[in-house]
């Protein structure tokens, strides 16, 4: 197809009640932009136009333009479409010469058209799938078919529910034939895991007694009565020892060696005795207070204060304690 015998023709008004004065307006309006930008060679901007004309009012001579249009921009299958209707429209508008043009570019274009195939095998038609070419969506009927399309570069499309998206570019030319693209099978999304939060309002189970405070109070407690047992058990047997050397020795003088062990050993035993004493008592006036005084299961806090102050000396040892409930 020579782009000398391609020409514009003049928009012809309408005989039948198709749109309304206003569609009839904005296609005008319309369809004058799109010649204006044909004298400048803008076609990828006046195709558009005479597009959008056609759609607001629907006209034979509209679409000769428009497959003119877009021969010239280098749309060869859009131009062979629009052609292919004006042959249709023409006809119904009684214009047989329009038709008769119409029908030698439709013939001129065919030889010169790229045709692109979609191929979908059955295992990748998964439930809900959408197969795209560019911005349309194509049928079923057209899987597996070489259709017509525009040189230049071409997105291939394929989503669904549940799966992950798949797509490819291509690149067609004139003169160019391309393998088939085969829509691969699609991978399923990843399944999310959802975690439910425990309903804060349910109700708890009961609050366990001994908790780990109560537990170390009587752990701490134990140990202060074992040491206040021991400590009782060394003094009787410091006094033991101390009464011995006494009997021995009833005067502050004493030349019995054996009598002066035995009160040297009470002495130590009964400062050993004093200081277990003092010790477990603490431990065990601890303990207590730590078993008393241990935070509420419940309500995570301490239900009062504790304080404890020991004093010892080598003649007596105390142990102040208090607190608040």
């Amino acid at each position: 197809m020579g782009l000398a015998v391609l020409s514009f023709v003049p928009s012809v008004a309408r005989a039948d009640d198709g749109p309304t004065e206003d569609a009839r307006a904005r296609g005008k309006q319309l369809f004058d932009s799109a010649l204006a930008d044909v004298k400048r060679e803008d076609y990828k901007s006046a195709c558009p136009k005479f597009r959008a004309s056609y759609d607001v009012d629907p006209k034979a001579s509209t679409l000769l333009n428009l497959g003119t249009c877009y021969a010239r921009n280098g749309q060869t299958a859009s131009a062979w479409g629009a052609f292919s209707s004006a042959v249709v429209a023409s006809k119904k508008a009684g214009k047989e010469d329009w038709a008769a043009q119409a029908e030698e570019q439709v013939k001129a274009l065919e030889p010169r058209l790229v045709r692109l195939t979609v191929d979908v095998p059955r295992e990748a038609r998964v439930d809900g799938l959408v197969v795209a070419r560019d911005a349309s969506t194509l049928s079923d009927s057209e899987y597996g078919l070489a259709m017509a399309v525009d040189p230049g570069e071409h997105t291939i499309k394929a989503s669904a529910r549940g799966y992950v998206p798949w797509q490819t570019k291509v690149t067609v030319w004139e003169g160019t034939q391309l393998a088939p693209v085969t829509i691969p099978k699609l991978v399923e999304e990843p399944k999310a895991v959802v975690v439910v939060p425990r309903d804060a309002t349910a109700p708890a189970g009961p609050a366990p007694y001994w908790t780990t405070s109560r537990v170390a109070g009587a752990s701490v407690a134990g140990l202060g009565v074992v040491a206040l047992g021991v400590g009782s058990v060394i003094g009787i047997l410091a006094k033991g020892k101390y009464d011995d050397s006494r009997a021995a020795c009833p005067t502050p003088t004493c030349s019995d060696a054996t009598a002066v062990e035995s009160n040297s050993s009470a002495f130590g035993m009964a400062t050993g005795s004093t200081i277990l004493f003092v010790a477990g008592g603490v431990l065990a006036a601890g303990g207590i207070g730590l078993f008393l005084w241990a935070p509420d299961a419940k309500r995570k806090t301490a239900s009062g204060t504790f304080r404890m102050y020991p004093t010892a000396s080598h003649t007596s040892a105390t142990l102040e304690l208090g607190g608040t409930f």
